[in-house]
């Protein structure tokens, strides 16, 4: 719930859109840091 807050003052300083993509620059973010750290994971040659 504290997301969802942080996202809606976003979204007023700065509209809708940024907000959007701020949110989905985050997920990729978060995403590409699990891919790289969860090296053990990985198939090896």
């Amino acid at each position: 719930m504290g997301a969802a807050l942080l996202v809606e003052a976003f979204a007023d300083a700065y509209g809708l859109t940024t907000a959007i993509w701020a949110v989905t620059a985050l997920i990729a973010a978060s995403g590409l840091v699990v891919a790289l750290r969860m090296y053990e994971n990985r198939l090896r040659e």
